[in-house]
């Protein structure tokens, strides 16, 4: 009779890993769908926001161009005003990769003290 309280025990402690797995497994899905939909959302808005910054740029070398009745130096001024913006973003790219690590570290922590939270 023992031996067979054991086996029940048994099967009920593997039915509830087996649950408990499903749930992990689901949750995970659910998780990576998240992430996935919004990788796609900021994709396509970088994209579209790259198409207007350089269109906009383009368009300030032509208004350039033509101020200074030439066919050249508007896009010069404004390839000059974005190798200056690389130089300082070169410049300063350990900082700048500092404060990107910190505010990483920060997210994961306030993401970690709501899953405790709840």
């Amino acid at each position: 009779m023992k031996l067979f309280d054991l086996d029940k025990l048994i099967n009920t402690l593997t039915g509830y890993i087996e649950t408990r797995i499903e749930l992990l497994k689901i949750d995970m899905k659910e998780g990576l769908t998240v992430a996935i939909t919004k990788l796609v959302l900021v994709c396509l808005l970088s994209l579209f926001a790259f198409f207007v910054v350089l269109f906009l740029f383009l368009g300030v070398a032509a208004i350039l161009n033509n101020a200074l009745e030439s066919h050249f130096w508007g896009y010069l001024i404004v390839a000059a005003f974005f190798a200056i913006g690389l130089f300082i973003v070169l410049s300063l790219k350990e900082k700048i990769a500092f404060r990107i690590r910190k505010e990483i570290a920060e997210a994961e922590q306030e993401v970690e003290e709501e899953v405790e939270n709840s």
